[in-house]
């Protein structure tokens, strides 16, 4: 009987565990989702300067959170989301492309794909 218990009392922990790297998760993207976006209103308005910091930011903060992506996240998702950052931080600082909409729409998916990924449905579970 201990044994059963002590076995039920593991699954929770996992289950707790994976619920609160999920909330954290999806923290961090939503922050993230908010710089970038905040960017793109500042290029639409060609406020580029400003557009450019906000975004810097965002990679920044992407940036620091290595400890925790690098474990959580696969690596392949890492990079794509990594090249996304700079991809549109390219767009944002090129004089001839301003409006650098496809590398934000790269961006956007890439972060609302991982997280996608993140959540616990039935089917991922079974």
């Amino acid at each position: 009987m201990i044994k059963e218990v002590i076995a039920v009392v593991i699954l929770l922990l996992l289950l707790a565990g994976s619920i609160v790297n999920v909330l954290y998760f999806e923290g961090l993207v939503n922050e993230l989702l908010g710089h970038i976006d905040k960017a793109m209103e500042y290029a639409v308005k060609s406020e580029y300067e400003s557009a450019v910091e906000e975004l810097e930011y965002a990679i920044e903060k992407w940036s620091r959170g290595d400890r925790y992506t690098h474990i959580f996240i696969r690596h392949s998702e890492i990079g794509v989301v990594s090249e996304a950052f700079y991809d549109y931080l390219s767009d944002l600082c090129d004089e001839n492309n301003k409006s650098a909409k496809g590398s934000y729409e790269k961006l956007r998916w890439s972060l609302t794909s991982i997280l996608t990924m993140e959540h616990v449905t039935m089917g991922s579970v079974f």
